[in-house]
């Protein structure tokens, strides 16, 4: 199978040529996306491996006539026309599951940072508690969790564990879920409300495009937490900047609306607003950017290729 895999470090690169050397790979170091900038793409590939930060659209599934299936090295899946590769019989996969472990810690983590206020104390550069802020605990706090996939809930099972009392809530209805794992289905705008903590771990999709918006985002109660590590645009920027203007709750992101700019050296006002507010705290997009998670993602990968090839069990790689 002719196979074109993009964004790969030497490290990776090893790794694919010595386990898939039956099939032709092409493989680059560069995005897709930059691929496509430089007219690199090539029509002949049977079977296209790209990641997160590169979108393949339905213009290019029209220059690539032998294309089987396309893969994204990533457990979001919205980089993809996947109702296209659906009616014209390509299979369009992710990779679920290679980073549970590692985005539910850093969003423990994120968490932790927020309500012990390290962001003040790591600029403050001072050793004098006195002169500072207190932080608090998370045990007997509220935390709700918005999308209660595997991620949402290894949040929700390590929030137990600290003590807090956990809402979770899904698009799906998944009461029986959350009743046998003790905690409590809730509606969006009631975990807004009630919550202590909001945690943001649901799909990015049309139905989820700003789910935290102008018109909600202000349930929250006064001097509550929204983390996302999710998608940047599940939260519309212009309606947290104003939250956090305000005062009303304080935020950690790893994730953010128009993160590509910070990529490309491109302005974004908001975004730079965003970065720089004292009541958020943020990471550049390195939730799943642990060893464990990036061993776990290149083997994941090369299962699906051979599945693929074999015409083996694809149902945990598909995108719905």
């Amino acid at each position: 199978m002719r196979i074109d895999i993009y964004n790969c470090n030497q490290e990776e690169t090893e790794v694919f040529r010595r386990e898939l050397k039956e099939h032709t790979l092409r493989i680059f170091r560069n995005s897709f996306k930059k691929a496509k900038e430089e007219g690199n793409v090539s029509g002949e590939a049977e079977l296209v491996v790209i990641t997160s930060e590169s979108v393949l659209d339905v213009s290019d599934l029209d220059r690539m006539p032998f294309l089987k299936a396309v893969i994204t090295r990533s457990t979001g899946y919205d980089n993809l026309p996947v109702e296209e590769c659906k009616k014209r019989g390509i299979l369009a996969l992710h990779i679920p599951g290679y980073a549970t472990e590692s985005v539910a810690e850093h969003t423990i983590g994120l968490m932790l940072g927020v309500v012990r206020s390290e962001k003040f104390w790591f600029e403050k550069k001072e050793w004098d508690r006195l002169k500072g802020k207190k932080g608090t605990e998370l045990k007997g706090k509220v935390l709700g969790v918005v999308g209660f996939g595997r991620i949402g809930s290894r949040v929700a099972e390590i929030g137990k564990c600290l003590g807090m009392k956990v809402l979770v809530n899904d698009i799906r209805d998944l009461r029986v879920k959350a009743e046998e794992m003790g905690v409590e289905f809730a509606s969006l705008n009631e975990i807004l409300q009630r919550s202590n903590i909001v945690t943001l771990h649901c799909s990015y999709n049309e139905t989820s495009h700003h789910l935290i918006n102008q018109s909600n985002i202000f349930m929250m109660n006064k001097g509550s937490v929204l983390i996302n590590t999710s998608r940047g645009a599940v939260i519309e920027n212009s309606a947290l900047l104003k939250a956090l203007d305000s005062g009303r709750i304080k935020a950690a992101v790893d994730v953010i609306e128009g993160e590509d700019c910070l990529l490309e050296g491109k302005r974004n006002v908001v975004v730079e607003k965003l970065l720089k507010h004292r009541n958020l705290i943020w990471t550049p997009h390195i939730g799943a950017f642990t060893e464990d998670a990036r061993s776990m993602l290149i083997m994941e990968t090369i299962r699906a290729v051979r599945s693929i090839a074999k015409r083996g069990d694809l149902d945990s790689y598909l995108c719905d």
